[in-house]
């Protein structure tokens, strides 16, 4: 069997002039789509292009009263981050006395 053997179609002679299959009966044949056709020239028109509108002025901003609510909120979690470190070391101490005693 040569290496040419493997892919004869079964049936065949091996001279690649083996029938093809013909298709199942009642398999309609392929029927390609019908040819593109160009558009009507009433749709051939340039892009449409919007205009953008510039978009309003933002409102003033009171710098200092931003400078005050930031300070009040840096304040704030510096204290919420303090009481859970005294938190923290409180429950560490109490876990090395329960396991030294």
């Amino acid at each position: 069997m040569g290496p040419d053997e493997v892919w004869r179609r079964p049936g065949g002679d091996g001279d690649g002039d083996a029938v093809s299959p013909s298709p199942p009966v009642g398999v309609p044949a392929y029927v390609p789509p019908p040819p593109m056709q160009p558009p009507p020239p009433t749709l051939a028109r340039g892009p449409l292009i919007v205009p953008v509108v510039a978009p309003p002025e933002p409102p003033a901003q009171d710098h200092a009263a931003l400078d005050a609510v930031e300070h009040r909120a840096a304040m704030v979690t510096a204290a919420v981050g303090g009481v859970a470190g005294v938190i923290a070391v409180l429950l560490a101490v109490l876990l090395l006395v329960r396991l030294a005693a």
